[in-house]
């Protein structure tokens, strides 16, 4: 298939950096390339992005169709990019005359671009020393919001598992039961499966057979739950964080962690902690010394980390803790302790988008 044009929108590094978001075990739908560029599913359309200090430009595949023309309209009058750092990533069109890509809003969506990160980072910096010492060198994590059902389906394979197997086993999962978009690159793109496929008898056996072990009776039977209980999605979607949380739980193969990864990354509640062996380390070491002696994480430890981060972080806990978390990650951490160790307790100053560097998390940090 011959590509589309490249398009582009605002975008600087400092609200959004696509190696740390595309590789930090939110999505396992992504690939880097040689040049640089990412490669990716959003619903049944395949992408193409890649980043400048100031842009995230970007290609659709299948284009734009005949039933979603691009539109074209004028620039609105007297409009400039606010260089403030609490300047949110909204979109803006050009000087020119603009054409409007029905897909930015797609990706704006994907990517939650509606909420702004500088003041974020900034009352979580003032509000934490480890976080204000980490912030500097991991700018633009922000959490994606996807699909539910991928969501879903995708963390019921991160159990016990790291983040490039979970990526082998989702591209299993849309290679096997989901239908071909484009190729690129030598790689063919699919779009996940639906429910409905996922519930038949057969997959449980199918799935063991392509390595998934244990989680294919888990990916099967959940289907099959769905399916009978045809209201419980909308259910879950709608439901308050509490209700979805033990909603998912009736599912086999979602506990509380993989339960708060999919309320926090595809359900909008921000403020949700998930508590995996990252973050339980996280808050022994720097946050609540006392749980260096507890060798199991209970329910109620599980809770009181989260609400611990509630407390110090507020109602976007949950975007907050994944700042510390990607800092916490191997392919990370010694860059995270080198920043901690210059800032000596004292607060520094965000660093300008020209001075941020990107780089790609190690696909062998454990996600659980």
């Amino acid at each position: 298939m011959s590509s589309t044009s490249w398009m582009k929108f605002p975008c600087r590094v400092v609200e959004m950096q696509l190696d740390y978001v595309l590789a930090c075990g939110q999505s396992f739908r992504w690939h880097k390339n040689a040049s640089g560029e990412w490669h990716g599913v959003i619903g049944r359309k395949a992408f193409r992005l890649r980043q400048t200090n100031d842009h995230v430009e970007y290609q659709v595949f299948p284009g734009p169709s005949a039933d979603m023309p691009a539109i074209s309209e004028p620039a609105p009058k007297n409009r400039r990019q606010s260089k403030s750092a609490k300047e949110t990533a909204s979109m803006e069109f050009s000087k020119t005359p603009a054409v409007i890509d029905p897909h930015l809003s797609e990706l704006h969506r994907y990517f939650a671009l509606e909420t702004s990160l500088m003041p974020l980072y900034e009352a979580w910096s003032a509000a934490d020393e480890r976080f204000a010492a980490v912030a500097p060198q991991f700018q633009g994590i922000r959490m994606l919001q996807q699909d539910f059902v991928e969501t879903l389906f995708s963390f019921i394979c991160s159990s016990n598992n790291n983040i490039q197997r979970i990526q082998q086993m989702v591209e299993k999962l849309c290679s096997n039961y989901g239908a071909a978009i484009c190729s690129l690159d030598g790689r063919t793109f699919y779009s996940f499966p639906s429910v409905d496929r996922l519930a038949g008898k057969e997959v449980d056996g199918e799935l063991r057979k392509l390595g998934f072990g244990y989680r294919a009776g888990f990916l099967q039977k959940s289907a099959e739950y769905i399916t009978k209980h045809p209201e419980w999605l909308d259910q879950v979607v709608k439901a308050d964080y509490a209700t979805a949380k033990s909603l998912l739980m009736e599912l086999p193969g979602v506990g509380a962690k993989v339960a708060d990864c999919i309320c926090l990354m595809s359900l909008g509640h921000h403020g949700v902690v998930p508590v995996d062996t990252h973050v339980f380390a996280i808050t022994a070491e720097h946050y609540l010394p006392k749980l260096r002696d507890i060798k199991s994480v209970t329910p109620r430890v599980y809770n009181e980390i989260g609400e611990f981060y509630r407390a110090r972080f507020g109602p976007m806990a949950g975007w907050a803790h994944s700042v510390l978390f990607t800092a916490h990650l191997a392919r990370f951490k010694k860059k995270a302790e080198s920043s901690a160790g210059r800032t000596h307790n004292k607060r520094k100053k965000m660093v300008t988008p020209e001075s941020v560097g990107a780089e790609h998390v190690s696909a062998t940090d454990c996600v659980n």
